[in-house]
């Protein structure tokens, strides 16, 4: 892990972080903690985390939870909003995923929607897309709808206004 104050000079935090080595891995600021939430190990269909770790320094990083309750997953889309940690769809297992989740915690999930960009199937979920938060909305933008990286490009965005209601919801 590096750390910059001026995006020129770097510093190394740590070279050897409690988690396990990867790609596709989401890194947020939530509660005043960074939250390094799944990913995967190569770019093969069966060899993604779906675990969650936290660290208040980057150096030294604790295990939250091995198993969140949603699928282990890479390419996701992780935001903060509000005063919620939202996990949005992903790939899994030659899968496009197509679910969000919400915790307030990092370690205790809800499943928010189980089809969101109107999408409920595994040919229509999406990975690799951009998410982000602005003018009270979770935002998606393109991302991948193929069964590979090769595979279908999309040139979308997507917005879902916010705070999300109580009920489950969609995009």
């Amino acid at each position: 892990m590096l750390a910059s104050a001026d995006g020129s000079q770097w510093e190394l935090i740590t070279a050897n972080a409690s988690w396990s080595a990867r790609s596709g891995a989401r890194l947020v600021v939530f509660g005043g903690k960074l939250f390094l939430v799944a990913g995967e190990v190569g770019f093969t269909p069966d060899t993604q985390d779906g675990d969650i770790w936290t660290s208040v320094d980057g150096k030294d990083w604790i295990l939250l939870t091995p198993t969140p309750g949603w699928s282990k997953r890479s390419g996701h889309g992780v935001v903060v909003a509000g005063n919620e940690l939202l996990v949005i769809a992903g790939w899994n297992n030659n899968k496009c995923l197509h679910d969000l989740w919400s915790s307030t915690d990092g370690r205790s999930w809800s499943l928010r929607s189980n089809s969101t960009w109107g999408c409920s199937s595994d040919s229509c979920g999406k990975f690799d897309f951009w998410s982000l938060v602005a003018n009270s909305s979770l935002i998606t933008l393109g991302g991948s709808s193929g069964y590979s990286t090769f595979g279908k490009m999309n040139s979308d965005t997507s917005a879902l206004p916010l705070p999300l209601d109580t009920a489950a919801t969609s995009m």
